[in-house]
């Protein structure tokens, strides 16, 4: 007689637990999805400097969430500051580019612990491992009394294959545009390299540039600034260029039609 009164809490608290996690999974999904769709538009970052070293700054937006140090400025005092945010429309690349704004859709990673902390990925991915992680049950293979549950599990496939993929390609873009990015940045360097020897020395165009002096050990740039990480060894011209002419040139075809469309009239 004493079996049912012990039996009877005994099965509600086994509701409750298998109860509990099934509610823990729909109220993450919904806030990774909630956190995911209000990332999209903007670009928020808190920065966090500390005296002597370099800015690291928290940032939301664009479909990713991660931290990010500035390896081009040292800090001078200790502050934490909330950078005014981004909208995702106020960038002309975006506007003119609808590539970008799929990119923003489904955010990129970075992961890169050479010089400082970079780290950043994907809202999307979180959905995908939470996804991942509550449907791996229900990935088994189904019997001929369960044909219920196939229109189900083929969605779960599906839902989980197209966000992979989705992340990969996302992933792939924003990484060619971070080469791009780095290759503007290593021939600006290299044009202002130029630019400063030929006044420290007092060239003239069209005068010899003498690479050796300024690309090398202990020089103006590290030897690193000599090729691209897609095309390879720069081209690079032997005398000291008009104004607007690059001094540079990269040898990946998509990075050469790149920048025709940038203005260099000023370097």
């Amino acid at each position: 007689m004493q079996e049912p009164e012990h039996g009877k809490p005994t099965s509600v608290f086994n509701k409750i637990r298998k109860r509990f996690p099934k509610r823990l999974f729909h109220w993450g999904v919904v806030f990774l999805i909630m956190a995911w769709i209000c990332s999209m538009p903007i670009y928020v970052s808190l920065e966090f400097q500390s005296k002597g070293n370099h800015p690291k700054s928290l940032m939301l937006g664009y479909g990713s969430i991660g931290i990010i140090t500035d390896h081009y400025s040292t800090c001078t005092l200790n502050r934490v500051v909330l950078n005014k945010p981004e909208v995702l429309w106020s960038n002309p690349e975006f506007r003119s580019h609808g590539k970008y704004l799929f990119r923003s859709f489904f955010g990129r990673t970075i992961v890169d612990f050479h010089s400082g902390i970079n780290l950043v990925f994907p809202i999307v991915g979180f959905i995908w491992i939470w996804l991942l992680v509550g449907w791996m049950r229900h990935f088994k293979k189904t019997h001929g009394d369960e044909c219920d549950e196939r229109p189900r599990q083929l969605a779960r496939w599906a839902i989980s294959s197209l966000l992979l993929v989705f992340v990969f390609i996302s992933e792939r873009g924003s990484r060619r545009d971070s080469v791009y990015a780095e290759c503007v940045m290593k021939i600006r360097n290299i044009q202002q390299a130029i630019r400063g020897y030929q006044g420290m020395e007092n060239q003239w165009t069209d005068d010899l540039i003498p690479w050796n002096e300024i690309i090398g050990a202990k020089k103006f740039l590290p030897v690193n600034h000599k090729k691209c990480r897609r095309g390879g060894n720069y081209r690079l011209i032997s005398h000291f260029p008009e104004m607007g002419v690059l001094a540079a040139e990269c040898r990946d075809p998509d990075h050469q039609k790149k920048f025709k469309h940038m203005d260099t009239s000023t370097w």
